[in-house]
């Protein structure tokens, strides 16, 4: 990978004091992928030894000012990627699948070719069931994107696939309407503004702006994550959008790495997995990895689904104990879920020192 600076580096980049013996720490944000690849450097300074304050006020680093005012800029626009996936889908006995509505009755218009592609391409529950696919699916969840390119740059990783990345295909299918509205060839002629496809454009822009925002934001919760939690705790929070017989939904996913202690001297890990499929109702799926071996625990509102998942707790146990894992617990209970739920810490939207 070879980048070019496309300008000047600003004054807050170039001044700025780098403290320590490491190189500056800097933060790349890709914001392009077409018709070349645009990043956005900015600064960063976490220093995880120092003292962690909670709120966002004098005394916070500078990166924990920066995340709160990119959070702000995002999470008032975030739209959750699977009911907003469903939008562009038209309702049974509509439009064929891949065309997005428009404001007038019964017209239709494509989706640009990368946005489609996105659609086509969205897993089953099944697939998210198979341990493979779904470390896959996360690994593409967008959350990564950066890091991976960046590791890939040095050599650090195998190139990351970007057609297959939920964020870089949606900044492609943002670049197609751009590139769409800009310009078209001269042998094309203009398409009518008629009613039937004049709505389309905007409505779509702002699908895929609230799609965006949506992925951004998640990486910026984990990053605050990152930021502010203790020495060696790790938390990174995703969103999975799938498609069932009934609709496209959203699995909301938190990974969290903890410190080895004297009794955990290998680092726990854990999963949890908030979902709202079919007629299962909303559903919580935590799983831990320790020292001792792994647990797993679910949590249904509905009390049909806890009777289902009870009968399926032996078969569960046979899977884990093929893949060689020490089970040392399994659970079901009922209790509320939030289908939805907010990452822990999650800044507010007012600054009281604005």
């Amino acid at each position: 990978m070879t980048a070019q600076l496309a300008g000047a580096l600003p004054d807050a980049l170039v001044n700025r004091p780098t403290g320590g013996s490491g190189p500056p720490v800097m933060l790349a944000e890709i914001t392009r992928t077409e018709p070349r690849l645009e990043v956005r450097l900015l600064p960063l300074t976490l220093d995880r030894a120092g003292p962690r304050p909670a709120g966002l006020g004098p005394s916070a680093s500078p990166a924990q000012q920066w995340l709160g005012q990119e959070l702000r800029q995002h999470l008032p626009g975030a739209r959750p990627l699977g009911p907003t996936l469903q939008a562009l889908l038209p309702p049974a006995g509509g439009a064929p699948r891949g065309e997005a509505p428009t404001q007038a009755t019964g017209a239709v218009a494509p989706l640009p070719p990368a946005l489609q592609r996105l659609v086509d391409l969205l897993p089953t529950p099944a697939q998210l069931s198979q341990p493979e696919s779904l470390r896959q699916q996360v690994q593409q969840s967008g959350l990564w994107m950066e890091a991976m390119l960046g590791l890939a740059a040095r050599g650090q990783g195998p190139a990351h696939p970007l057609a297959a990345d939920l964020k870089a295909q949606l900044l492609r299918a943002a670049d197609q309407l751009r590139q769409g509205g800009e310009a078209r060839p001269a042998a094309a002629p203009p398409a009518p503004a008629t009613p039937a496809n004049a709505p389309a454009l905007p409505a779509l822009t702002g699908l895929l702006e609230g799609l965006l925002k949506r992925v951004t934001s998640l990486q910026l919760q984990s990053l605050q994550s990152f930021a502010s939690d203790e020495p060696g705790n790790s938390r990174w929070f995703f969103e999975l959008p799938l498609r069932s017989e009934q609709a496209v939904h959203g699995v909301f996913g938190e990974i969290q790495r903890e410190s080895p202690t004297d009794e955990e001297p290998e680092p726990p890990w854990s999963i949890v997995l908030t979902l709202d499929i079919g007629d299962l109702g909303p559903m919580r799926v935590a799983a831990a990895a320790r020292t001792a071996g792994v647990n797993v625990h679910f949590t249904a509102s509905e009390p049909e689904t806890v009777a289902r998942l009870r009968q399926e707790l032996p078969r569960l146990r046979e899977r884990l104990d093929e893949r060689e894992l020490t089970v040392t617990g399994l659970s079901v209970r009922q209790g509320e879920v939030d289908p939805e739920p907010r990452p822990p810490g999650t800044h507010r939207m007012l600054d009281e020192q604005a």
